[in-house]
């Protein structure tokens, strides 16, 4: 839940009043904006580092001996 933002000038009066309507739709702007920038990180270059795909290669073992199976 967002409530509204009181913005105040250096003399303590209200400058601009922000409503919780208008920080929620600008909240979810951002939000799906930036969800398609989502990268891994330093590793976005195409290497993948060595303990995710082990890790990878462990959890679907399985499944590539059937899919080798199925051919």
């Amino acid at each position: 839940m967002l409530h509204e933002v009181r913005v105040l000038n250096p003399k303590g009066k209200i400058k601009k009043l922000i409503s919780s309507q208008e920080l929620r739709r600008e909240h979810w702007r951002k939000f799906n904006d930036l969800s398609h920038e989502i990268t891994i990180g330093k590793f976005s270059r195409g290497r993948i580092p060595r303990f995710v795909r082990q890790a990878l290669d462990n959890e679907f073992r399985d499944f590539e001996e059937e899919y080798q199976q199925k051919l």
